[in-house]
């Protein structure tokens, strides 16, 4: 387990996108509002301006950092929990930025 964690860990300091989504739960839960699933994660781990409205085109690289960076925290805090915890448990309260909606172009 420690092995794996350590893997992604690193992973996610490099922004490996392909494995770091490959790791993913196929349906993954990314948000209250109906995100799911490795293409909508490989999206927001991704995310450039042309993904957003006008409004907010000029935040892409701030917010998809912003989610690297949460990803990042959550597995250091995973990493740095009691020995024998396992990362099925839940991690209390998403930081603030992967709960707030992607602004996307309308259709």
């Amino acid at each position: 387990m420690v092995t794996f964690r350590n893997k992604l860990l690193d992973a996610i300091v490099r922004r490996d996108i392909d494995y770091v989504v490959k790791q993913a739960s196929s349906d993954i839960k990314l948000s209250f509002g109906g995100s799911y699933g490795q293409k909508d994660f490989r999206k927001s781990l991704a995310l450039s301006a042309k993904d957003l409205a006008d409004e907010y085109k000029y935040r892409a690289a701030e917010m998809r950092e912003g989610y690297w960076d949460a990803l990042e925290e959550v597995f250091r805090m995973a990493a740095s929990s009691r020995p024998g915890m396992s990362l099925k448990r839940p991690i209390p309260g998403p930081p603030s930025c992967c709960t707030t909606p992607i602004p996307t172009r309308p259709i």
